[in-house]
């Protein structure tokens, strides 16, 4: 909130208007010959109202302080409400309107779209044998290590559900999200995040399903999600810790 220039204009205008009605009863008091009995309560009312002037002008500057800071908490709150709790990645509601609003994007556009559908191998077991609280633990890992993988602005990552996440690769084709899908496998493999209950060298793995579409008109974003999920069928039928494409 601030003072509007016009307003301050005429702040600066009143107490002009004061000053010289209080100079001009001065000089006809001294034209008469007379005493200026005018004068003391001009100057009163000049005193007054400056002070209430100033206190205005104290006022807005705490509005606009005030504003501040409910634009800052708005800003806040409105990116909380976009975040998984545990992990830190976009949450899914978050995600689906992000994937739409790219799919729709890459319409226009004539672009590729790619989805990596990326599942933490065995976390039940791990779960089972670590507890819960390692488990939440191994989730907000493979989230860190998710995102580290990503090096675009336009690329996100997100939780969808339990041990599941996507990543989500606007204008690149196939070829470049392979890449994106081998880098997470061995950043999450490199960690080293013990796991006895793991048949791929005691450590905690994940498998990705790369899905890639350019989308055409009356395709919907449906399509490569269930492309995305049968890859990721694919990689944990063959075996795990792997990366299948759709």
């Amino acid at each position: 909130m601030e003072i509007a220039p016009d307003l301050l204009e005429k702040e600066k205008s009143v107490a002009a208007r004061i000053r010289r009605a209080l100079s001009e009863a001065e000089q006809a008091a001294v034209a008469c010959g007379e005493s200026n009995t005018l004068a003391p309560h001009l100057a009163e009312l000049l005193e007054e109202y400056e002070a209430l002037a100033q206190r205005a002008r104290r006022v807005a500057d705490l509005a606009r302080s005030v504003q501040q800071d409910l634009d800052d908490a708005l800003e806040q709150v409105t990116q909380l409400t976009q975040v998984d709790g545990l992990t830190g990645a976009m949450n899914r509601p978050s995600f689906e309107r992000l994937l739409s609003r790219d799919w729709a994007q890459a319409q226009r556009e004539g672009t590729s779209l790619s989805l990596l559908l990326v599942n933490v191998d065995s976390l039940q077991s791990y779960n089972v044998h670590y507890g819960s609280l390692a488990g939440d633990e191994c989730l907000r890992a493979v989230a860190r290590a998710l995102m580290r993988c990503l090096y675009r602005e336009v690329d996100v990552v997100a939780r969808l559900e339990g041990d599941t996440f996507a990543a989500l690769l606007p204008g690149t084709a196939a070829e470049g999200a392979a890449v994106v899908g081998q880098r997470i496998l061995d950043e999450v493999a490199g960690m080293e995040i013990p796991h006895l209950e793991s048949v791929h060298g005691g450590f905690v793995s994940v498998s990705v399903g790369l899905a890639t579409m350019t989308p055409g008109r009356g395709d919907a974003p449906l399509a490569l999600v269930r492309a995305a999920q049968a890859a990721l069928g694919a990689a944990k039928d063959g075996g795990r810790a792997r990366l299948a494409l759709a």
